[in-house]
C-alpha cells in the first residue's frame, strides 16, 4: 500500500450510465487547475455496472484512487418515460436501482481497499410524462429519485469510503436546456449538452479536491465595508449601513452567511485597521449585528499592516498561514497581503456587497466531504485552550508538573473504527508540525490498514478539566517486521506541550515490549516538523539513516515512561 503524495498524479475513474467521454478534457483541466493533475479512466458505454463487479475489468487494472459514478434516472429506471407510476411504484423502482448499484459499489470497495467512490445523485428531468401530475393525484417520478438518493446516502454513512454528491444545484444553476441535449442521445448515447461539461467537470473536481487535500481552517474578515457599510470611525455607530433594507441588507445577509461557518468547522477572526473601541462598540450596541464578538477566535484591530495582523492571528490560534482565508473589500489591501503572505488565500471579493453572501458560499477553500466531531467543536476548543493558557500563566513560576496535574489530563487509546476514520484521515492530511513521517494516506488507505491483520491503527482521545479535545493523536504500527515499525506517529498541535506525546509513545513502546517485539519509528524530517526533532533530542534518540531522506529511530524498552500525571485508558 503506497501513501498518498500530493505530487503524485491521482488516478480517477469515471463510470457513467451514458456516454460522457467529452468531459475528459474539461475534467483534466479542472483537476489540474486545483493542483491535482490526474490520470483518467472512462468505462465504455454500457459497461459501468459490470466494471464494478468484474475484478478482471480495465477498471481494476487501472487501480483508481477515486471512482466517480454518475447514474441517470432515465437509464437506471427503465420504466421512466413509458409509464405513469404511482408514488409507491416510483419509490420501489428507485430503491431497487439503488440497491443494485450499491451492491456493485460495495463489491468494488471490498476488492479495492485503496479506492473511494463518489456517487452522483439522481435528478428528475423537468419535462416528462407526468407533467402537472408530478406530486399530485398520487403520481411522482421524484419519489424514485428521492428513494434512490436516500439509499445511497444511508449506504455512505455506514461505509466511510462512499460519498454522495448532490448534482441538482449545479443543474439548477446551469438550466436544464443548457444541461441536456436529447439530440446527442439519439446520435451517440450522450445525454449532456456540450456546454454542460465544464460545469460537470468543475463539480467533480471540487469534490475530488475536497477529498484529497486539506481545507482552510479560518476566515479572517475586515470590518469596515465588509461586515457593515461605511467606516465606523468616521460615520459613527448610527451612520454605518447595516439593517433590513437597501445596502444595509446586503451586509446583513453576508453576516448571516459568515455565521454558518463555525457549524462547518471553520474558525472566524478579524483583522482590521480601526480604532478598537469604535469597532467593538458596533458588536455591542448595533441592533442589526448578527455576528457577536464571541463568534471570533481572534481579533486584530489596530493600525498595523494587515500582514502583521494575519501573522499574529495564525500564531495565536496555532495554525499555519496556509490555513487562512483573508476577506477584505480593498483591492489595495488584498494585493499587499498576497505579496507579503503568498500562503494566505485572498479571494477577489466582488465589488457589489449584495453578491458577497453567495460568493462566500461558493468558496471551495472550506469544502469538506465529512464533518468530524472535532470540526463542530473547533471554536469551543480554542476558547478552552485560552483558559488553559490563563491557568498556565498564573502557575508560570512553579514546576511544569504542577500545571500538568492541575489540568487533570485523561488519555484514551482506542483501536480505529469507522467512527474515528474521518478524523484520522483529516489529521494525516493536514498535520505537519508533530508528524514523525509526514506520510499522507487517503481515507481508503487508512481503512485498509484498519482491516489488515498485521497492522494496528490507534486513535488517541484526550480530555482535561477544561474540556474535551477529541481525537488528537494517531499511530500506525506495522507488526509484520521485527522490531515493529511505527509507520505513522502524529499529534495535533493543540495537544502539544503537556507531555501527551510522551504518554502516547510510552504506551506504544510498552505494548511492543510486552509482545517481545521491540519498536522502531519511521522518521522523515521536513521543513515543518521540527517539533519532532526536538522531541527525539529530548529523549536522547538518534535517527539512523535508512536510505534517501528516511531515518529509523529505535525506541529502547522502558525509555519512554508514561508520566504519572496522565491518566491512561486503553479501549480495545
Amino acid at each position: 500500500m503506497t501513501a498518498y503524495d500530493p505530487a503524485r498524479r491521482p488516478r480517477v475513474a469515471v463510470l457513467c450510465s451514458f456516454n460522457v467521454d467529452l468531459v475528459h478534457g474539461p475534467l483534466s483541466e479542472a483537476l489540474a487547475a486545483r493542483g491535482l493533475p490526474s490520470e483518467l479512466y472512462f468505462s465504455g458505454y454500457g459497461q459501468w455496472e459490470s466494471d464494478l463487479h468484474n475484478s478482471a475489468s480495465e477498471l481494476y487494472r487501472f487501480g483508481p484512487q477515486v471512482v466517480v459514478v454518475y447514474p441517470d434516472l432515465r437509464d437506471v429506471v427503465p420504466a421512466f418515460g413509458s409509464t405513469v407510476p404511482s408514488k409507491h411504484e416510483a419509490e420501489a423502482a428507485g430503491a431497487e436501482a439503488a440497491s443494485a448499484l450499491g451492491q456493485g459499489i460495495e463489491t468494488f470497495l471490498s476488492r479495492a481497499p485503496g479506492a473511494t467512490v463518489l456517487c452522483t445523485g439522481l435528478t428528475v428531468p423537468p419535462v416528462n410524462a407526468l407533467g402537472l401530475l408530478e406530486g399530485n393525484a398520487g403520481y411522482s417520478w421524484r419519489s424514485a429519485a428521492n428513494a434512490f438518493n436516500a439509499h445511497i446516502q444511508d449506504l455512505s454513512e455506514g461505509q466511510g469510503r462512499l460519498f454522495f454528491l448532490d448534482i441538482e444545484p449545479v443543474i439548477q444553476r446551469v438550466g436544464w436546456t443548457a444541461w441536456n441535449d436529447s439530440r446527442l442521445w439519439c446520435i451517440g448515447r450522450m445525454r449532456l449538452a456540450r456546454d454542460a461539461y465544464p460545469h460537470l467537470a468543475a463539480f467533480w473536481a471540487r469534490a475530488i479536491r475536497a477529498m484529497l487535500t486539506p481545507r482552510r481552517k479560518c476566515l479572517v474578515l475586515d470590518l469596515d465595508n465588509t461586515l457593515w457599510g461605511g467606516v465606523v470611525g468616521e460615520d459613527g455607530l448610527d451612520g454605518i449601513q447595516l439593517g433590513h433594507s437597501g445596502a444595509g441588507l446586503a451586509f446583513l445577509e453576508f453576516q448571516r452567511a459568515v455565521k454558518t461557518l463555525p457549524a462547518r468547522g471553520v474558525l472566524l477572526a478579524v483583522c482590521s485597521k480601526n480604532n478598537r473601541d469604535d469597532a467593538l462598540e458596533v458588536f455591542r450596541a448595533h441592533p442589526s449585528m448578527v455576528l457577536e464578538a464571541s463568534d471570533f477566535t481572534a481579533m486584530e484591530i489596530g493600525w498595523d499592516d494587515k500582514a502583521t495582523g494575519l501573522r499574529r492571528i495564525a500564531d495565536r490560534v496555532g495554525i499555519g498561514l496556509d490555513s487562512l482565508v483573508f476577506w477584505d473589500d480593498s483591492p489595495v489591501e488584498r494585493a499587499l497581503v498576497r505579496r507579503a503572505l503568498p500562503e494566505v488565500l485572498v479571494p477577489e471579493v466582488p465589488e457589489d456587497p449584495a453578491l458577497h453572501a453567495e460568493f462566500l458560499h461558493g468558496l471551495e477553500a472550506f469544502d469538506t466531504l465529512t464533518l468530524t466531531r472535532e470540526d463542530i467543536r473547533r471554536s469551543a476548543m480554542y476558547r478552552e485552550e485560552a483558559q488553559r493558557k490563563t491557568v498556565r500563566a498564573a502557575m508560570a513560576e512553579g514546576p511544569p508538573e504542577a500545571f500538568y496535574r492541575a489540568c487533570g489530563i485523561e488519555m484514551t487509546v482506542v483501536r480505529a473504527d469507522d467512527f474515528s476514520l474521518p478524523r484520522l484521515s483529516q489529521m494525516v492530511m493536514k498535520t505537519n508540525q508533530f508528524n514523525m513521517s509526514t506520510k499522507r494516506y487517503s481515507t481508503a488507505e487508512i481503512a485498509a490498514f484498519m482491516r489488515a491483520p498485521d497492522i494496528d491503527v490507534h486513535a488517541l482521545r484526550v480530555s482535561d478539566r477544561f474540556g474535551d479535545l477529541g481525537i488528537v493523536g494517531m499511530a500506525i504500527v506495522r507488526r509484520d517486521t521485527s522490531p515493529w515499525l511505527l509507520d505513522t506517529f502524529l499529534l495535533s498541535c493543540r495537544a502539544l506541550g503537556r507531555t501527551i506525546e510522551h504518554g502516547f509513545l510510552g504506551f506504544l513502546s510498552r505494548r511492543a515490549t510486552s509482545a517481545g517485539a521491540g519498536l522502531r519509528a519511521l522518521y522523515i524530517p521536513t521543513a515543518r516538523n521540527a517539533p519532532v526533532k526536538r522531541f527525539l533530542d529530548e529523549l536522547g534518540l538518534e535517527p539512523v539513516p535508512a536510505g534517501g531522506e528516511t531515518f529509523h529511530v529505535t525506541i529502547p524498552s522502558g525509555l519512554v515512561a508514561i508520566p504519572s500525571w496522565l491518566t491512561l485508558t486503553i479501549e480495545e
